[in-house]
């Protein structure tokens, strides 16, 4: 668990020794680190994800609608 050094909030994986930022002291082996590492903000998705989820979207309803008229032919 992320570890955050009390002197100058360097944050690292696996507290051993001394801060690697500014050397002081020993790791805070007791202390976890009380700030979330995203200062609370919610994560959003980025705008390439949406833009592929909508042309799929787009692409699957032009795919219903052949179908649709396929069927609509058949029968």
């Amino acid at each position: 668990m992320p570890r955050k050094c009390p002197e100058c909030g360097w944050i690292w994986p696996k507290p051993t020794g001394p801060c690697p930022a500014c050397g002081s002291g020993d790791a805070p082996e007791t202390k976890l680190m009380d700030t979330p590492v995203f200062d609370g903000a919610e994560a959003k998705a980025p705008w390439h994800l949406k833009l592929l989820l909508g042309a799929l979207g787009v692409y699957l309803s032009w795919r219903f609608l052949q179908m649709a008229g396929w069927i609509a032919d058949r029968f």
